[in-house]
């Protein structure tokens, strides 16, 4: 007896809720029409539902590149002070920089364009390993860095000419790994990449004592020309052998 109650109270229950879903679709169905009309409405909704789950995640892997992009800027910065510290522990010569120095060229080369570049719109497709990205990116810059200081170390200069070239070689090869992660650059990355250059500029004419720079001669300007287009040219050829290495692994 008492399963037979229990039996009739489920077969109530369910009956109900039958009778609940008929009347929402007969709802349903006095207000769309026909029932094409509402598996075209259904459809619609799911399309609508996926496009801004799309969308969400279009946002998502956006944030993720531009992350990618300004945590390379740091790396940048990491990898060579690791590289001169142990390097300038084993050498007898003077760290090239004081720490006024290197105040320009971190607010310039890092923490400017790496809070622009962190908020940019970024549709592109999110690719590979975040910290291999990373790393690839930074580290070769980091390496140019590290040589240009060397070849300046080992110039017949005093001390403040000496350190005048490292900052000025650090900027101005800070500003191409700018350009490089931002390759292909839109029209506000040279705008950005223009007027941070132009202050950096600036800085080393106007505030020689402030930054303790000397001034800069016709020397010290060839000098700059030559380790500018030695870090060009290891950045092509760096280039190219990524790429040699991205067709090969395809």
């Amino acid at each position: 007896e008492s399963n037979d109650q229990t039996y009739s109270y489920v077969e109530r229950l369910t009956g109900a809720k039958q009778q609940e879903l008929d009347k929402t679709f007969d709802d349903l169905i006095a207000k769309y029409g026909t029932e094409e009309k509402l598996s075209d409405k259904a459809v619609t909704e799911s399309y609508t539902d996926f496009k801004q789950l799309a969308t969400k995640l279009g946002v998502s892997g956006a944030d993720w590149d531009n992350i990618e992009k300004s945590a390379s800027l740091f790396i940048v910065k990491t990898g060579y002070a690791i590289m001169l510290a142990l390097i300038f522990m084993l050498i007898p010569y003077n760290y090239p920089f004081i720490p006024v120095q290197l105040t320009l060229t971190n607010a310039l080369t890092i923490g400017i364009p790496s809070f622009i570049l962190a908020l940019e719109p970024n549709k592109k497709k999110v690719t590979g390993n975040f910290l291999t990205n990373v790393f690839r990116k930074a580290i070769p810059t980091s390496f140019i860095i590290v040589l240009s200081i060397m070849i300046i170390t080992f110039l017949p200069l005093d001390f403040i000419e000496k350190s005048t070239l490292s900052l000025i070689t650090v900027g101005l090869v800070g500003f191409i790994h700018i350009y490089r992660v931002c390759y292909p650059p839109k029209r506000y990355h040279l705008v950005m990449i223009s007027m941070l250059l132009t202050i950096f500029i600036m800085g080393i004419l106007l505030f020689k004592k402030l930054f303790s720079l000397a001034v800069i001669n016709f020397h010290m300007i060839i000098t700059i020309i030559v380790i500018v287009g030695i870090a060009i040219t290891i950045f092509n050829i760096i280039d190219k052998i990524k790429n040699n290495y991205d067709i090969i692994n395809k």
